[in-house]
């Protein structure tokens, strides 16, 4: 039993994930089913913007940066942070609306449920933007014996392949 290593188990990647993962869980039990919907909803929609904004945003961003890695880190930082900000201010006023007085148990466990959905989204947005803008050698060093490399490259396939299918729908 003294050969018992927790490395065997658990690499840095894997904390880094636990630890967003658990986190987005405490704020789902916290904010309740409704408004971990909508938190849910939010950063599929960012996830879509952050997708198709480099299109839009590289030539005017190549006019005032030279490096391209920048440039790229330069539009996912400022895209990211507006929609975030945007699209946060209109779901308060929205669950304003609709959040009633007082959360069950039902209402905390589903939230926490999304908040676990809303914590892998996160984790795979990331690793998305490394990969494709920063250096997917880096990706794979740190995702190396990961207990949960599989389960995030599956969501990665996904939100990869997700905006090409709707393209080819003509959505």
């Amino acid at each position: 039993m003294d050969d018992l290593n927790y490395s065997q188990f658990l690499n840095a990647f894997d904390i880094t994930f636990l630890i967003i993962c658990l986190i987005s869980i405490f704020f789902g039990i916290k904010n309740g089913l409704l408004k971990s919907f909508f938190n849910l909803i939010k950063w599929i929609l960012i996830f879509f913007i952050l997708k198709n904004c480099f299109t839009l945003l590289r030539p005017v961003a190549d006019q005032y940066i030279s490096n391209e890695t920048l440039s790229d880190v330069t539009i996912f930082l400022i895209t990211l942070i507006t929609s975030y900000i945007f699209i946060s201010f209109l779901l308060r006023l929205f669950i304003g609306f609709l959040q009633p007085k007082k959360k069950g148990i039902v209402d905390m466990g589903l939230g926490a449920i999304l908040g676990i959905f809303r914590g892998y989204i996160v984790v795979v947005i990331t690793l998305i933007f490394i990969n494709q803008n920063l250096s997917s050698s880096l990706l794979d060093d740190f995702m190396d014996n990961s207990s949960f490399a599989e389960l995030v490259n599956i969501g990665i396939d996904f939100f990869e392949h997700i905006p090409r299918n709707l393209d080819e729908i003509g959505i």
